[in-house]
C-alpha cells in the first residue's frame, strides 16, 4: 500500500529521533492518525478520501482507517523504525476540534455559513509566512474554484455542514458534519502536549488515497542531568553539555538564539 516514496517520510523521522536520543534529548514522538476530513482534492470541496475507499472496499471508514493503519504499523517494523510514543486519532477528538473552532468564532477569526465555518485568513495578518506565501500575490482562482461562501480565496474550512451524503458526521452548533483537515492536527496538539509549542511540519504523506497517517511532530526537551551520566546543566534551556554529542548536534545547539 505504501511504497518506497511514501515511507521515505518515516525513515527520515526515525533517523532524525535517533540522532536526538542519541544526543541526550528526552524526545516525544507524537504522530496523528487522521481517519476522518481528508477531501479527494487539494482544497476543501470533492468526497472524503477515506469514505471513498470504503465504499469501494465494501468497509465502514472505521474499519478502513484501522486496516491502513496496522498496515502502515507493519511496514514501519519491517523497517525498523521506532513506533511514536503517542498516535491520537481525528476520530477521538472530536468535541476538542468543536471547542476550538467555537473559540475562533467568538474572536471572530472564523464565520459560519450555510456550507461550512470558515477560518478567517483576513483576520490574521501572519497567514502564509511560515510557508512563504504572498496571498496578495496570488490570483484568485487559477487553480482551484473559490467557494461562494467564501470571504477571501485563502480562506479554508474548519467544520464541514449540510453534507447528507457523508457518513462520518457528528453533532456540533453549527449543525450535524465533519471537521476540516486543517482543524484537525491543531486540535489534536492541544490534547497531546500539556502547553502551548511551536510545531515543525516534517513532512506529509498520504500514499494513494486511503492511508489514514499524516505528519509527524517530534518535540524534543533537554534530557534531566540524572539520566545522562556525566552531563552538567548549562544556561540555554534546549542543549547541554556531554562527551557524546554529534558534530550536526553541536552546531544546531549553538546556532540557537
Amino acid at each position: 500500500y505504501a511504497h518506497l516514496g511514501n515511507l521515505r517520510t518515516y525513515v527520515f523521522t526515525d533517523v532524525l529521533r535517533r540522532l536526538l536520543e542519541y544526543d541526550g534529548y528526552d524526545l516525544t514522538h507524537v504522530m496523528n492518525i487522521t481517519d476522518v476530513g481528508h477531501m479527494t482534492t487539494d482544497e476543501d470541496e470533492g468526497e472524503d478520501k477515506m469514505e471513498a475507499a470504503a465504499r469501494e472496499k465494501g468497509q465502514s471508514p472505521w474499519e478502513l482507517a484501522q486496516y491502513y493503519t496496522d498496515a502502515f504499523l507493519a511496514d514501519m517494523d519491517d523497517l525498523n523504525l521506532q513506533r511514536p510514543h503517542v498516535m491520537p486519532k481525528a476520530t477521538d477528538h472530536i468535541e476538542l476540534m468543536i471547542d476550538l473552532v467555537r473559540k475562533l468564532e467568538a474572536n471572530e477569526y472564523a464565520y459560519a455559513t450555510e456550507s461550512a465555518v470558515y477560518f478567517d485568513t483576513a483576520r490574521f495578518s501572519a497567514y502564509g509566512n511560515m510557508a512563504g506565501l504572498n496571498l496578495r500575490g496570488q490570483e484568485a482562482g487559477a487553480r482551484v474554484e473559490i467557494h461562494p461562501d467564501k470571504r477571501n480565496a485563502s480562506d479554508f474550512a474548519l467544520w464541514k455542514v449540510n453534507q447528507p451524503n457523508h457518513i462520518m458526521q457528528w453533532d456540533s452548533p453549527w449543525g450535524r458534519g465533519y471537521p476540516g483537515w486543517h482543524l484537525e492536527c491543531s486540535a489534536m496538539s492541544r490534547s497531546t502536549w500539556a502547553r502551548p509549542w511551536t510545531s515543525t511540519r516534517v513532512a506529509s504523506t498520504t500514499s494513494r488515497c486511503t492511508t489514514p497517517t499524516r505528519l509527524h511532530r517530534v518535540r524534543a526537551r533537554p534530557a534531566r542531568p540524572s539520566s545522562v551520566p556525566g552531563s552538567t546543566p548549562t544556561s540555554s534551556p534546549c542543549r547541554r553539555t556531554g562527551t557524546r554529542r554529534s558534530a550536526w548536534a553541536s552546531r544546531w545547539a549553538t546556532s540557537r538564539p
